[in-house]
């Protein structure tokens, strides 16, 4: 009882902070693969105009492949009454980046498009999605600057827990697992209608009283 409630008890934040601290260790991986594109794509941000009430899509094609950014160019006209703007140009030796603002109503044909030709779009996380390119980097870089900070903090409050509950749960992990032990022994009862059978252990210099309790 004293453990199923001291459970009760621990298990909701114990797990908050640790969800917490994954995701927290999981930007450190991410975000700055994110902040890599981002700057590489900045140079093409900069060359177009405002993109109030429109949606940005970025991608990034292997050079070798860059003649489909030429077909994806020729058919958004198309498919945007002519509500887009389109910039490419490439990043590095092996890839051409392209940027595509567009009108937000003609948003399930572009991805249409962009599905149907297996192009690699850059996604950046949900809450950045559509917000201006330097603004977004400039997010992404103050995330990063903050997460080891806030680490340490989850880190410490943990320990805190820790230190708090480790010799509690200890024992009761002992305790409950002997309980386990004992009731497992059950399994083993061997019985018919007038005789049982039990298989199992004890110290040598206490067979006697068994036998004489039997």
């Amino acid at each position: 009882a004293d453990a199923k409630s001291a459970l009760a008890t621990l298990d909701s934040p114990a797990q908050k902070l640790a969800r917490r601290r994954d995701e927290l260790q999981g930007d450190q991986v991410t975000l700055p693969r994110y902040a890599t594109t981002m700057r590489q794509l900045m140079p093409l941000a900069a060359d177009l105009g405002p993109m109030q009430h429109y949606e940005t899509v970025a991608l990034l094609v292997e050079r070798k492949f860059a003649a489909v950014l030429e077909m994806f160019r020729q058919e958004l006209p198309g498919i945007t009454n002519n509500q887009f703007e389109f910039v490419s140009r490439d990043i590095d030796k092996d890839t051409t980046a392209a940027i595509i603002v567009f009108s937000r109503e003609h948003s399930a044909a572009v991805h249409t498009l962009i599905g149907r030709e297996s192009i690699s779009q850059v996604r950046l996380p949900e809450e950045l999605t559509n917000v201006p390119f330097q603004e977004a980097l400039k997010t992404i870089e103050t995330r990063l600057a903050s997460i080891p900070q806030e680490l340490e903090k989850m880190n410490r409050e943990l320990e805190t827990l820790a230190d708090q509950w480790h010799a509690r749960l200890s024992i009761w992990s002992a305790v409950l697992r002997d309980r386990l032990q004992e009731l497992d022994v059950r399994g083993r009862f061997g019985a018919t209608d007038y005789t049982f059978v039990v298989g199992g252990w004890m110290p040598r210099k206490r067979v006697p009283e068994l036998r004489a309790r039997l």
